[in-house]
C-alpha cells in the first residue's frame, strides 16, 4: 500500500465514527486544565510529571496517543513538530511521513503529520500527530501510534481527537 493510502486511511478513520467514550480528563490536571477531551474508560491515563510534560493514553489493543499543550508560538509549534519526526524515526523503522499539511473538511481545523512504519517486532503501525487550535490561539497536541490493522483504537483515537475542547 503505497505512503498516500496509507495517509488517506488513518485521516478516514479519524474521522469516522467511533466508540462510545466514558471518562473526560484535562491537561495537565482535571483541576487547572489548558484542555479537555474524552477517552475510553478501558484506556489507562498516565499524566507526566512535570508541566509540559507528555499526558499518555494507552489503549487495550496497543494504541498509544500523547497529548500535550503548546503555545501560541511558531517556534513552538516547529519544535513540537521536529521532535515528533525526531521520535518516529529513533523508535520505529521503515518509517515513511508525509509532511505538515492542513487539515481539511471534516474535522478540526490545524495541522498534521500522517505516516507509517514498522515497530520493534516488525509489525506495521500508521502514525499521525496533530496541532490542534485551541480558542486562546495555543494549540493542544496529539500523536497516535497504532496497530494498522487496529480498526477500534484508531477509531477510538479519532473519538479523543475530535473532543478536544476548551474548558
Amino acid at each position: 500500500m503505497n505512503a498516500l493510502l496509507r495517509v488517506a486511511c488513518v485521516v478516514l478513520s479519524l474521522t469516522a465514527a467511533a466508540p462510545a467514550v466514558a471518562e473526560t480528563a484535562g491537561y495537565p490536571t482535571d483541576k487547572n486544565p489548558k484542555f479537555m477531551f474524552d477517552y475510553p474508560g478501558d484506556w489507562e491515563l498516565k499524566r507526566g510529571e512535570d508541566d509540559g510534560d507528555f499526558l499518555t493514553l494507552n489503549g487495550p489493543a496497543g494504541v498509544l496517543v500523547q497529548l500535550r499543550f503548546v503555545p501560541a508560538n511558531q517556534s513552538e509549534r516547529t519544535e513540537a513538530a521536529a521532535s515528533t519526526v525526531t521520535y518516529l524515526k529513533g523508535n520505529y523503522t521503515e518509517v515513511s511521513l508525509v509532511g505538515e499539511s492542513e487539515f481539511g473538511s471534516p474535522g478540526p481545523a490545524g495541522s498534521m503529520l500522517v505516516g507509517s512504519g514498522l515497530d520493534s517486532e516488525r509489525v506495521p503501525v500508521v502514525f499521525a500527530a496533530y496541532l490542534l487550535p485551541l480558542p486562546s490561539g495555543d494549540s493542544a497536541y496529539m500523536s497516535l501510534v497504532a496497530n494498522t490493522d487496529d480498526k477500534t483504537g484508531k477509531d477510538a483515537a479519532g473519538a479523543v481527537m475530535q473532543s478536544i475542547r476548551a474548558p
